[in-house]
């Protein structure tokens, strides 16, 4: 895996915060539908477009990806990293919100995104499935464990709000970025 990494520039977003992300302080939650989690989500242009419009200093990024003869633009190598194994299928719009949160929009600094991207959804695919797991098999958790599950009405949210640490700030951050990326809410369906 090699990349370009051009040098690194501060995030430009004009989008304002939309107020259907509010996350309670208590409560169940809500942000992310099962169905949108689950759903192969934009394609690398599209991508691509979304992220570049709010974060430019990505236009000049790629990825080169021993399986392709050229390198790859940022929104196609988050959709290579998302959903190319037969076992793993997490939304590309959901992947590309949560490494970009977790890079704070900055490219990474080892140019190799497709790393990052990929654990991200195996981390995210994960959480979605102990959640699954528990609802639905009861498994039997310590209680701390218990309460986080029970804070989340679906197995996509359980998932985003676990992967940042059960911290509803930023949860609510996430469902904000999402829909200012993307334009739609991450909580209803397509």
């Amino acid at each position: 895996l090699t990349a370009t990494v051009p040098p690194t520039s501060t995030p430009t977003s004009t989008a304002t915060r939309g107020s259907d992300c509010i996350v309670p302080d208590d409560g169940i939650l809500y942000i992310l539908h099962n169905d949108i989690f689950n759903h192969r989500g934009p394609d690398g242009k599209e991508l691509d477009l979304a992220l570049f419009r709010m974060y430019p200093q990505w236009a000049s990024f790629s990825q080169m990806l021993e399986w392709y003869e050229e390198p790859l633009s940022a929104g196609r190598v988050i959709e290579e990293a998302s959903s190319k194994e037969p076992d793993l299928q997490v939304n590309s719009a959901v992947t590309l919100v949560t490494v970009g949160m977790l890079l704070n929009w900055q490219l990474p600094p080892d140019g190799d995104l497709f790393s990052q991207a990929r654990a991200v959804s195996e981390r995210l695919d994960d959480f979605y499935w102990e959640y699954f797991n528990w609802k639905h098999f009861n498994d039997n958790q310590d209680k701390e464990t218990q309460s986080h599950y029970q804070d989340a009405d679906n197995a996509a949210t359980y998932a985003i709000y676990a992967f940042f640490e059960y911290d509803r700030e930023v949860l609510s951050e996430w469902c904000e970025t999402y829909q200012e990326l993307f334009g739609q809410s991450p909580f209803r369906t397509p």
